[in-house]
């Protein structure tokens, strides 16, 4: 199925608040930014979720698989960065 995303909060360039949606669960990511330097960000990223079928209990089925999806993110995120010339 599909996930819709919204842009909850906007506060650059301290804060984001993304939550998602999809028929197994709705997700809350927030994403606090700080600069350690002009070419440096230190971010913290809390995720809260709720399964709202079986399915969604299984979305993450192990820390492994967590830890896995976090470092795609972190891929994307590194990706964006180089692209936007931070």
């Amino acid at each position: 199925g599909s996930t819709t995303w919204t842009l909850a909060v906007y506060d650059p360039p301290n804060t984001s608040i993304y939550v998602l949606m999809n028929p197994d669960l709705v997700a809350r990511i927030e994403v606090n930014c700080r600069a350690l330097s002009p070419n440096e960000t230190s971010m913290r990223i809390t995720y809260s979720w709720t399964a709202l079928t079986d399915r969604g209990h299984h979305h993450f089925t192990s820390p492994a698989d967590f830890q896995s999806k976090m470092q795609r993110w972190k891929g994307w995120l590194d990706d964006y960065s180089k692209k936007a010339g931070w």
